[in-house]
């Protein structure tokens, strides 16, 4: 199973050039994962949070996670910057192998916006419907 899930990441991943395939016209808001400040660890009450969310993506029909990061891209100095990015892929990633490890059979997209006015630190899960 976790083979085809990343055989799916893949195929979606590579249709995201494409201007409707990065946007997600159905989205429902599954979740919102809270991380500490200067950590890319989610706690036990996220966790739970997340167990309960495999559930429901399993009775869901055809369509795929959505794992949006919003940080400021635009810090104090580069290596600010640099630790920013760093840090905001390190949160998506234990999500996603999060995610991988409940043998979740779905395509999971990453998508990063670098524009927001403010650094959250939050990972929001969406199901997006085809």
């Amino acid at each position: 199973m976790k083979l085809r899930l990343l055989i799916g990441i893949w195929i979606v991943s590579t249709t995201l050039n494409s201007a409707n395939a990065t946007q997600c016209h159905n989205e429902h808001p599954l979740l919102v994962v809270n991380f500490p400040k200067n950590s890319s660890y989610f706690d036990q009450a996220q966790r739970l949070l997340l167990d309960k969310t495999v559930q429901k993506i399993k009775s869901l029909d055809k369509g795929y996670l959505l794992l949006n990061y919003q940080f400021k891209q635009q810090s104090k100095s580069e290596k600010m910057q640099q630790y920013n990015l760093w840090l905001a892929q390190n949160r998506i990633e234990r999500v996603k192998h999060y995610y991988t490890e409940q043998d979740l059979d779905t395509p999971i997209i990453i998508k990063k916006q670098t524009s927001s006015p403010t650094h959250k630190r939050q990972v929001n899960i969406s199901w997006c419907q085809q």
